[in-house]
Formats: structure tokens, C-alpha cells, sequence
């Protein structure tokens, strides 16, 4: 399924610093625009992750992998998302260094996303 996330997480990172661009009042209809962009990309992106997990673990060690993996980068990465997000707005004064931020992200999550095994037509248990 890691074909199927390509494109959402491609959109997603491309809507980002128009998201970013628009935060004024005079702009709140663009800015609602490109927020229902990433919200759908995000919806369907979270969509396949329970049969991308499937396909990704072999069934021995599924349970385990996908506890370590939700468990260990949610406190590593939402935890501290929000101080880095100040820290960046604080040393640049700019909102657009969160759009960066989430660009490089989501470009990271490409990368890995590309490096996965295709395991489509293979017995999951």
C-alpha cells in the first residue's frame, strides 16, 4: 500500500506552505481551503496504515513491531513537536519555518515509505 500513500503525502507536502502563506485574516477562505486539502490527504494517508502495518510485519512479530513503532515516535515526535515549532518561530520569526519543517517531515516519510518491501499477493499470517 505504500504506493497508494505516494501521492496523498506528495499533495500534502505541496499544500503546506500555501497553508502556511495564508494566515492573515484577509486570506481566511484560502487558508480554510488548504486546510481541508491536508485534512483529506491526512485522512486518507491514516486511512491504509492499518493494512500498511499488515503488509509491512510478518505475523510472528506484528504485534510487537507495531507497539514499538506507534509507541516509541509518537512521544519522540508529537512530544516534542510543539517546542521545536517554538523554537523555530522564536529564532526565525516566521511562520513559514513550521511549513518547512513539516515539508521535510513529510518528504522523510517519503524516503522511508520508498525503502519498504512490497509484500502485495503474500500470505500476512
Amino acid at each position: 500500500h505504500s504506493f497508494t500513500l505516494f501521492p496523498y503525502t506528495t499533495l500534502f507536502r505541496s499544500v503546506v506552505f500555501p497553508m502556511f502563506s495564508t494566515l492573515s485574516p484577509e486570506s481566511i477562505y484560502w487558508h480554510l481551503f488548504f486546510e481541508i486539502i491536508c485534512g483529506t490527504c491526512l485522512g486518507i494517508f491514516f486511512f491504509f496504515f492499518a493494512a500498511f502495518y499488515s503488509e509491512t510485519f510478518p505475523s510472528h512479530i506484528r504485534c510487537t513491531a507495531v507497539s514499538l513503532a506507534f509507541g516509541i515516535s509518537h512521544p519522540v515526535f508529537a512530544g516534542t513537536t510543539p517546542l521545536v515549532s517554538e523554537f523555530l518561530m522564536k529564532i526565525t520569526g516566521s511562520t513559514y519555518s513550521l511549513a518547512i519543517m513539516l515539508m521535510v517531515f513529510s518528504a522523510a516519510a517519503l524516503i522511508a515509505m520508498s525503502r519498504l518491501e512490497d509484500r502485495t499477493g503474500r500470505e500476512l499470517l
